[in-house]
């Protein structure tokens, strides 16, 4: 993925054999959304500076080459460009499991020989905002005594009475544009409720709200279950599917082997000694 490039041999300070020094002038260029859908419009802006002033009144070129398109552009009173365009459905040719195709685009500025750059992302399943509850990322720390594990899918889920359980829960937001600032209610495997704040959420970024739960020592061996709900009095009206806000993980609370052993004086190697569990 292309994120800023800049291309320019207009440097200050440069070293030939170790440093390429401080650019110049430089070319920006920002996708207004993180991600798109297929066949959709977006706009790209391109900011040309030079020694970090607005550059006026500049002619350049933005190609997106995997549709053959070439616009001709003019730098505002800004030293910016915003052109729009339709992102097609081209694909690149190399698979990804985090989106459909990224596809790169440049604009530079043809004489000078300054390039910005970078990639118009598109994903089948994106919407405006959509509030995820991730089980899947949660952190759970076990304190028992004075010793603390980091537990894992692999390392199982379990506890023991009287351990100590912290969830860090996670939330996101798998939305293009920012999400309002909500809560989340977690509920601890005893049936307490908790709510905590999650800030405003920009694309694909997320939150996580802390919860600690000390097992009853009279809790019975089996599965307990903690559960968590984002944004539960359902507020975000702009959530495009409520269906994934809710989740809750398993957590087995089991006791430790207890040995009834009998061991006789006396007793010499290869000599059988009776063990009761």
């Amino acid at each position: 993925m292309f994120t800023g490039l800049q291309r320019n041999d207009d440097s200050s300070g440069n070293v030939a054999s170790s440093s390429p020094g401080i650019r110049n002038l430089v070319i920006d260029v920002t996708p207004q959304f993180i991600a798109t859908l297929p066949n959709a419009d977006t706009t790209v802006e391109g900011h040309m500076t030079v020694n970090g002033g607005n550059e006026v009144g500049k002619n350049l070129q933005l190609r997106y080459e995997i549709d053959g398109l070439i616009m001709s552009l003019t730098t505002d009173s800004d030293g910016k460009v915003n052109p729009t365009f339709d992102v097609g459905s081209s694909r690149d040719h190399s698979d990804s499991s985090d989106d459909w195709t990224s596809n790169g685009v440049i604009i530079w500025d043809p004489v000078n020989k300054v390039v910005g750059a970078s990639t118009i992302v598109m994903d089948l399943n994106v919407v405006a905002v959509d509030l995820v509850a991730k089980p899947d990322s949660m952190i759970v720390t076990r304190t028992r005594g004075n010793d603390s594990v980091i537990l894992s899918l692999a390392s199982g889920y379990n506890a023991l009475p009287g351990d100590m359980m912290q969830f860090s829960v996670p939330a996101q937001n798998r939305g293009v544009l920012t999400s309002p600032a909500t809560e989340m209610e977690i509920t601890t495997p005893d049936g307490s409720t908790v709510r905590g704040v999650l800030p405003a959420l920009s694309p694909y970024s997320e939150a996580r709200v802390d919860v600690n739960w000390t097992v009853p020592v009279n809790t019975p061996i089996g599965i307990k279950t903690l559960s968590f709900m984002v944004d539960p009095d359902e507020t975000v009206i702009e959530d495009t599917n409520r269906s994934n806000n809710g989740a809750s993980l398993d957590v087995f609370i089991g006791r430790m082997p207890v040995a009834n052993m009998i061991i006789l004086d006396d007793v010499y190697t290869f000599e059988n000694v009776s063990n009761f569990f």
